[in-house]
């Protein structure tokens, strides 16, 4: 065993995602979620003449300098035990930071933090924090709560908090009680959430809106119930508005009231004209404005010596409205929406005057002017063209020209499904669209696959990530804990104002992404491979009739190179081939679906060495290579060209989803897996099968291992090691109950997550390719199990001939990718958009996390040693009267059996079937052997 095998370190060093405390709710009708205000969770102050903002994520708290640009301080909650214990270690979301703020005590700065589920924690702003650093934390205690397990939605200020219950039928405005060593919650009003329209707060958080259904509309509901007819419960015809002062401790009365406020916004018909999505009320109580689906605003004055009101109509949106704010003078109204547009309202004037800023990154879900200065405006996007994440992006804005003085935001990833975010996570998918209908991203039936779509590293820079990311890729830097750019190497179209493309723009998705390098005259360049894919639209006339849209869907292979003529992270594109592995059969629209890409495993940089194969659904391969290099590399105009230079074709009987190859390391045979068989094909014809391996169960993915030239085998029940030069399996692992521990039924997706998850018979994993990695170093061998109940994952590191599991380091969540990095480490991202590192230095300089746990229980697993001439088989060793053996063939349909035979123990005397073998007689042998 290696001195380096001996130091494997797993730490979490990177990544995270932005967090925000907003209410989600899952309502079919719902068209938004309430996000709070920017400046609750989004905080600033001043010091020394420099502005900072305080910038809350699931795993950490930055500091930014907004006049540099610039991150100064990290403060991460694993490197601090208390931290660690209050933020990390409890549920997705009642960790979630819903208050921060900078206050003074003793003349030490402290970042006061208030979580969700009820802790304040007082972290020192101005002092070094390590992991023992005694870090002081209150819990909060709720008065007059009626025995209810109540969550903090917000923080208005320091008297006043906005709560709900666990089962969400009622709103709680309370008031705080700060003592000496702890806090108190008064319990001051209660709202039933069924009168409940909405809520929000001016700019300065002293005035707080409610808007309620009135008792005509109540009236009417409840007559549309028993009448049965099939009315929306979310449209109003009238609302009232209460206004409360949140400086004074008694809030339990209104200042003012407003009644029967006629909510009539249009002549259309459409529901999504009386469909309340959003409302802010200004600081002097002069005026409060609400938002609808239809795009249409409400602006409504109010008079506080009658109780009379002034209703004016702002339109420009054609969608929903998200975000509405006044400015800290009652002069300006800021709205965004669905058409990530930011517009703003000049109301000093007799009339009303409108300005906009076009296409932000992300649709707008929240605008405030910051009360510490009012030259900038903070915005919050969301990129909602990702159905399977939530992806934040915070941007703060100069008010007098309107450019980006900060822009933060996490990795933005793409899971392969939406199964997480729909019924783990707790997380809001998106606020929905008023026009543009959310389509289905499970076009495959993976509903339980946790991966994300798989990402790269910089070979220049290994530092550098690349994460596919709809239709662009976001590079983010490992060291500076920053996405740097976000690439968009698929030109979508840009959406302009008119509805019908607003509603009908299709834009092309990136699927898989891979880089190689190639040198030619002593200098390297890097290239990159995209596939890309791309919906026909509906209304198309080549649409089909029976409208199979999920199935009518083209690809294109891209082959970019990097710029050599400028340190940015641009792409230059180099060859386009659109349906590159043809078309279906009696189809107008829709290619025959591309299952993989592989880079061949090559040290040698040659263009003549490198190549590209991309395989598809039908067993088809294709092997693509440079075809011509320009004269002038210099010249960024001229292109290399790519193209196909070798192939295996389709066979459109055979339909499969895991369909790789590899090349073995002298190029001479191309090896491809193909259910439960791993046929050898030649390399310079591919159509030629020299022969074929018949394994145990189908074949989920494969690798070669540069360091001995064995290939790496993983089935549905287990982990093998193949030898090209003896032409048989030295090595395996029986793994099938740790693989069963990463798989749930379709069922079960449906069904309330509190509910054990029942186990999936299929073992047919899609993902398992992005958990396994070789180090091409050493050779050692790194998997990643998911275990569904516990949410946990464990990391098995195995040596390079699969003689022994060396080690195994359990991590607190899902691991959703891992790939060696081109450097000596692995990266892996996590399910919470964490980033790792696997290391085999423990004073590597990038690992700066926490070590976790090594466990040394390796019972689990047993290994198979071929040189054995004892057969031996894994059974209940704690029974002492031995039964009798029940074999079993079929793995798929027995998912737990105390006396199982060790189904490696067969795979030699698979290794000389060819085509011309009949399989009863494998069996006649092994019953043979039995005997």
């Amino acid at each position: 065993m290696s001195s380096s095998i001996e130091n494997y370190s797993v730490s979490l060093v990177s990544g995270g995602k932005l967090q925000t405390p907003f209410i989600y709710n899952h309502n079919d009708i719902e068209y938004t979620s309430k996000y709070d205000l920017l400046n609750n969770s989004f905080n600033f102050y001043t010091d020394s003449d420099r502005d900072y903002s305080i910038i809350p994520f699931n795993n950490m708290i930055r500091l930014y300098c907004i006049n540099t640009r610039q991150c100064m301080k990290t403060i991460k909650f694993n490197n601090n035990k208390v931290l660690e214990q209050i933020f990390l270690n409890s549920s997705f979301v009642e960790n979630t930071i819903i208050y921060s703020n900078v206050i003074n005590i003793d003349q030490i700065n402290f970042i006061e933090l208030v979580s969700k589920n009820g802790k304040i924690v007082y972290v020192p702003l101005d002092r070094r924090i390590d992991y023992d650093t005694d870090i002081k934390a209150l819990d909060i205690e709720f008065i007059n709560n009626d025995n209810k397990n109540l969550l903090i939605t917000q923080v208005l200020n320091d008297n006043i908090v906005l709560l709900e219950d666990d089962s969400k039928s009622n709103f709680y405005i309370g008031t705080r009680i700060n003592e000496e060593d702890s806090v108190k919650i008064v319990i001051k009003k209660t709202i039933a959430k069924e009168q409940l329209i909405t809520y929000s707060w001016s700019n300065n958080k002293s005035n707080l809106l409610i808007i309620k259904k009135s008792e005509n509309d109540i009236k009417r509901q409840k007559e549309s119930k028993k009448s049965k007819k099939n009315n929306s419960q979310a449209t109003y015809n009238t609302v009232d508005c209460s206004i409360f002062t949140t400086n004074q401790i008694d809030i339990e009365e209104p200042i003012l009231n407003f009644t029967d406020i006629e909510i009539n916004t249009s002549d259309s018909i459409s529901k999504n004209s009386k469909i309340i999505t959003q409302s802010t009320i200004s600081n002097d109580l002069s005026k409060l404005a609400i938002g609808f689906a239809s795009g249409v605003i409400q602006l409504i004055s109010l008079s506080q010596a009658d109780s009379t009101t002034t209703t004016q109509f702002l339109k420009w949106h054609c969608d929903s409205v998200l975000s509405l704010s006044f400015n800290s003078n009652s002069t300006q109204l800021f709205s965004g929406g669905w058409e990530k547009v930011f517009v703003y309202w000049d109301l000093s004037q007799g009339s009303i005057k409108k300005n906009f800023i076009p296409r932000l990154n992300g649709v707008i879900v929240s605008i405030v002017e910051p009360d510490f200065k009012e030259n900038y405006i903070s915005v919050l996007l969301q990129h909602v063209d990702n159905l399977t994440n939530m992806d934040l992006e915070f941007l703060l804005l100069n008010k007098s020209d309107f450019k980006s003085k900060l822009s933060v935001n996490g990795p933005l990833i793409n899971f392969e499904s939406d199964y997480l975010i729909k019924n783990l996570k707790g997380e809001n998918i998106r606020p929905r669209s008023a026009i543009k209908q959310k389509t289905s991203t499970n076009a495959n039936g993976y509903n339980n696959d946790i991966t994300i779509r798989s990402f790269t590293n910089s070979i220049s820079s290994p530092e550098i990530l690349y994460f596919p990311h709809c239709n662009g890729i976001n590079t983010y830097d490992l060291n500076k804990n920053e996405s740097l750019k976000y690439i968009q190497l698929s030109k979508s179209v840009e959406i302009g104002k008119i509805r019908n493309e607003h509603e009908d723009i299709i834009e092309p998705e990136i699927l898989k992404i891979e880089n190689f390098q190639i040198e030619h005259n002593n200098i390297k360049y890097e290239f990159l491979i995209t596939l890309e894919s791309l919906k026909s639209q509906q209304n198309s006339v080549f649409a089909n009739t029976q409208k199979k849209a999920n199935n009518e869907i083209s690809y294109t292979l891209k082959f970019w190179k990097k710029s050599i003529n400028t340190e940015s992270n641009d792409w230059i594109l180099q060859t386009k081939i659109i349906s590159p592995h043809g078309v279906e059969n009696n189809q107008l629209l829709g290619d025959i679906e591309i299952v993989d890409i592989h880079i061949s495993s090559t040290n040698s940089n040659s263009h003549l060495n490198k190549h590209i194969f991309t395989t598809d659904k039908y067993g088809g391969v294709k092997k693509w290579a440079v075809l011509e290099i320009p004269n002038n590399v210099i010249d960024e105009n001229l292109c290399w060209k790519f193209g196909l230079i070798n192939y295996k074709s389709s066979n459109n009987n055979l339909i499969t989803e895991n369909n790789f190859v590899i090349e073995s390391l002298d190029k001479s045979l191309v090896l491809q897996s193909l259910g439960d068989r791993l046929y050898f094909l030649d390399a310079i014809n591919m159509n030629s099968i020299l022969k074929f391996l018949q394994l145990d169960s189908n074949i989920q993915t494969m690798q070669l291992n540069k360091v001995n030239g064995n290939i790496v085998i993983m089935t549905k029940i287990g982990l093998l090691t193949y030898d090209l030069i003896k032409n048989e399996i030295t090595n395996g692992f029986d793994m099938y109950d740790e693989f069963k521990k990463s798989l749930i039924s379709q069922d079960s997706t449906t069904s309330n997550t509190n509910k054990s998850l029942v186990l999936k018979n299929g073992l047919e994993l899609k993902n398992m390719k992005r958990l396994i990695s070789i180090n091409p170093l050493t050779g050692d061998i790194t998997l990643v199990v998911n275990n569904i109940l516990s949410r946990k994952s464990m990391i098995y590191f195995f040596d390079k001939d699969l003689n022994n599991i060396i080690l195994k380091k359990e991590h607190d969540s899902w691991i959703s990718c891992m790939k060696w990095n081109n450097f000596n480490n692995f990266n892996f991202i996590d399910i919470n958009s964490r980033i790792g590192i696997i290391s085999d230095n423990i004073s590597n300089s990038n690992n700066n996390g926490v070590v976790i746990k090594q466990e040394d229980d390796y019972d689990l697993l047993k290994p198979l040693n071929t040189a054995n001439t004892v057969t031996e088989f894994v059974s209940d060793t704690n029974k002492k009267n031995k039964k009798e053996l029940e074999m079993i063939i079929d793995t798929d349909t027995v998912l737990d059996s105390r006396m199982r035979l060790n189904n490696h123990t067969f795979l030699p005397l698979f290794n000389s079937v060819n085509s011309n073998t009949m399989v009863d007689t494998v069996f006649d042998t092994v019953l043979k052997m039995l005997k």
